[in-house]
């Protein structure tokens, strides 16, 4: 494991072990990571577009 990861897994607190034991591969984490972003920004889309008239959200 590169010494950025050890280091940021710390900051985190979160332990070599667990991190494998959920994303076994470096492809399987940066799929969550991915996936977890898209889901920010569709909500935040989502947010925008119900709360101002459509052309407006779609032009902020």
């Amino acid at each position: 494991m590169p010494p950025h990861w050890t280091r940021s897994l710390a900051a985190a607190g979160v332990g070599n072990a667990t991190l494998c034991r959920h994303f076994p591969t470096r492809q399987a984490l940066i799929a969550a990571v991915y996936d977890d972003r898209l889901r920010r920004v569709r909500a935040a889309a989502e947010e925008t577009c119900t709360s101002q008239p459509a052309f407006k959200a779609l032009m902020t």
